[in-house]
């Protein structure tokens, strides 16, 4: 009797159990999903940031070319303004022998 009695309440507590076991279950596989979707999110998380990242890198690229570049455009608008006295003068000794080379060609003419 002591056997058919462990073995009856050894099936009344599996059939009280059995609920808590199924959704133990139930639970595990929500877990199961959680977890798949965290790592794609994860994954996709991890692309963004190197996608951002080789943004960046371009970017900082980008800015070095441009400071380099206006460096180079401060340093000939420096040249320029050296030369635009220069300039003046060497237009208005254009304009000089170009009055001569009138002046001589009608001395010729004449």
């Amino acid at each position: 009797m002591n056997n058919e009695l462990k073995e009856m309440l050894q099936s009344v507590i599996h059939e009280a159990i059995q609920p808590l076991y199924d959704r133990f279950d139930k639970l595990e596989s929500r877990f199961d999903v959680l977890e798949s979707r965290f790592d794609q999110f994860e994954t996709y998380t991890k692309n963004k940031f190197a996608e951002v990242d080789a943004k960046l890198t371009t970017i900082s690229q980008q800015v070095a070319q441009n400071t380099e570049q206006l460096v180079d455009m401060r340093e000939q608008m420096g040249m320029k303004s050296e030369y635009i006295p220069q300039m003046a003068r060497i237009s208005a000794r254009l304009d000089e022998l170009e009055i001569d080379m009138k002046i001589l060609k009608k001395v010729i003419a004449n």
